[in-house]
């Protein structure tokens, strides 16, 4: 049987980009002694993400060695469940780009970039032609200039689109004056956040009533 959909492998020249990262920023560190310090971040990620829930502004986003732990173990996670998420979209839901013009796409949370840069990724792998426009929007501005980063690294694997990176705290209302238009929203794993059940969420939920209006084809 035939499968109805090839989702495109995570690129090695991804992976490489982040370990290189890595062992530009601790030259003085042994391979060993390197995959051990990110291997204890990574535990420490791990019980935030699974345990703790508990995202302070110095947890993640800020250091160094967050975002890079990051980038070298849960970075191809976060890229293969988009890429998955996208050949529903495409295959089975049917999604199409507009048929002139560029595809405009919103990732809010966007961390380092995994999400959207997995999505201009797979949408050039089945041959759409369009300029396509990502915009990033993250709380963290350290891990904003990560995801420029890897974009303008890696240009050959999203010829003809370009990126936007906007600062922004979810909590805060949405300034719903300056609304623009995109062909595909990305949440990632933001979701889990804007629903939680502890506290004041009322700008959350506004936030997620709004998101259909934004789209394009509602």
């Amino acid at each position: 049987m035939q499968p109805t959909a090839i989702v495109p492998a995570f690129p090695t020249v991804i992976e490489d980009w982040w370990w290189m990262q890595a062992c530009q920023k601790w030259p003085e560190l042994s391979e060993d002694k390197l995959l051990n310090l990110i291997r204890k971040e990574i535990v420490q990620q791990s019980d935030r993400f699974n345990k703790f829930r508990d995202f302070d502004a110095d947890a993640y986003g800020r250091r160094d060695l967050s975002i890079l732990a990051y980038g070298n173990f849960y970075y191809p996670r976060t890229w293969t469940a988009m890429s998955f998420a996208m050949a529903e979209a495409f295959h089975f839901r049917e999604w199409t780009p507009p048929p002139k013009g560029p595809v405009r796409i919103l990732d809010l949370g966007s961390g380092t970039g995994a999400s959207g840069l997995s999505c201009l990724h797979f949408l050039k792998a089945q041959g759409i032609e369009n300029h396509m426009q990502l915009e990033a929007v993250d709380y963290s501005s350290k891990s904003l200039v990560f995801v420029k980063k890897v974009h303008a690294a890696n240009r050959g694997l999203w010829p003809d689109s370009r990126i936007s990176t906007t600062r922004m705290d979810l909590n805060f209302p949405y300034d719903e004056k300056n609304r623009k238009r995109y062909d595909l929203i990305l949440l990632g794993y933001s979701l889990n956040e804007l629903l939680d059940e502890e506290g004041d969420d009322s700008n959350y939920r506004q936030l997620l009533s709004i998101l259909p209006s934004l789209l394009k084809n509602n």
